[in-house]
């Protein structure tokens, strides 16, 4: 799921004469920070954990629960460590 920002409110304010810079700089600052959690939300979208549909540990061969890559926290740990 890609997200995405509907608009800028610093780019569609108009020129009143009521706003300040504070008040400019606090609109741009929220809109940043907008911008920084929709990069985050879609980075979080795009990153899956890999799976394993073989049935078997990836690292012994012995049969797993599930799409689980290892059969056990031993096996996880010497994979790891082996592919540093």
């Amino acid at each position: 799921m890609n997200y995405k920002l509907i608009h800028n409110p610093v780019a569609n304010r108009g020129t009143g004469g009521d706003a300040t810079l504070d008040d400019d700089i606090d609109i741009a600052n929220e809109y940043a920070q907008k911008v920084v959690d929709v990069a985050i939300a879609n980075a979080h979208a795009k990153a899956q954990t890999p799976t394993n549909d073989t049935g078997e540990c990836i690292w012994c061969s012995n049969p797993v629960k599930d799409t689980r890559r290892w059969c056990s926290v031993e096996c996880r740990n010497e994979y790891e460590r082996h592919n540093k």
